[in-house]
Formats: C-alpha cells, sequence, structure tokens
C-alpha cells in the first residue's frame, strides 16, 4: 500500500479522544509486518519496536498521537437539534455548516445557528453553545434515541488532495 492510501485511510478513519480503538486498530494493521514487537499499553497507546540488526548507533523514536478533535453530545434541544461541547480545540467560527458524522452508527449531521427569526440577525458565533446539531430528528426523545448523552462525533471531511498538497479532517500538529 503506498504512503499517500495509508495516509487516506488513517485520516478518514474515526478517532475521536476518548474513542480510538478503530484507528488504533489500522494502525497496529499497518505496521505489524514491519516490526519486531507491537502491543497496546493499559491506557490504549500502541508500542512498537524494530531491532537493529548489527550494532546499532542511533535509537529514534517516533510518536504520534491516533485520536482527533471531535465533538461529544451533552444534550438536545425540544426541536431535535442536539447540544454539543468540543473534545479538544475547536473554534466555534468554522463549525456552521459542518457535515458532521454522529457515534459508531455513522449518523449525519450538520451543524447549525439559531434561525435568524430567533437570533435577531445576530450570527457572529463567539460560543460553541450558541450551535446544534441537527441529524433530523422531530423531538428531544428522537435525537437523544438516536445519539445518547455522551456520544461522540467528528467531521465528515475526506481527505483530498490540491497539487502537490493533501488535507484531511484528521490532519493537525
Amino acid at each position: 500500500m503506498s504512503l499517500t492510501t495509508h495516509l487516506k485511510t488513517l485520516s478518514n478513519a474515526i478517532g475521536v479522544s476518548g474513542d480510538e480503538g478503530a484507528i488504533r486498530q489500522l494502525v497496529m494493521a499497518a505496521i505489524r509486518d514491519h516490526v519486531d514487537d507491537v502491543r497496546v499499553d493499559t491506557i490504549g497507546n500502541v508500542l512498537a519496536i524494530k531491532r537493529a540488526k548489527g550494532k546499532p548507533k542511533l535509537r529514534v523514536m517516533l510518536d504520534a498521537h491516533l485520536d482527533e478533535v471531535g465533538v461529544m453530545i451533552v444534550g438536545a434541544n425540544e426541536d431535535g437539534t442536539l447540544k454539543f461541547r468540543a473534545v479538544g480545540g475547536l473554534d466555534p467560527r468554522i463549525l456552521p455548516g459542518k457535515i458532521i458524522t454522529v457515534g459508531h452508527d455513522n449518523l449525519s449531521g450538520v451543524i447549525g445557528l439559531p434561525p435568524v427569526h430567533v437570533s435577531k440577525g445576530d450570527t457572529d458565533v463567539r460560543k460553541i453553545d450558541q450551535l446544534s446539531i441537527d441529524i433530523g430528528a422531530s423531538s428531544k426523545d428522537d435525537a437523544l434515541g438516536a445519539a445518547p448523552i455522551g456520544t461522540l462525533a467528528t467531521f465528515s471531511t475526506q481527505y483530498r488532495t490540491l497539487g502537490a498538497t493533501a488535507y484531511g479532517k484528521a490532519f493537525d500538529d
């Protein structure tokens, strides 16, 4: 598998902080044939060792995180939209209109602002609690039935290339 294909697979996988199991399995499968030992510790870190042949003069450690930013469902509004909080550092100004994937059932949703007639024309987003996720539910009970409190969600951005540059939802530090 090419490096680009690996990068695309990893970026498109879901691994919001606290729920990195799927991405962990992908990483382990990708490195298993290239290392001498691979294991997962009690807090979920993937530890792999590649032993040198002969006398090693240099030791190298590759360190990266598996998780990505996302949101956690913390409630629902009477109209069926979901309340959420950030998991990781998110700038609320960029969230309105983002397509999101909610929970392990991969429910689609869109992050929205309150309607103009409710917000009196003030659409300047300053806080995440001004936003909600619309999953097509018609009531609070329906919304929480589909996405209970504590459900994690990630952005539906897919890996893409722009000339020689690649971007994806899990590209950060």
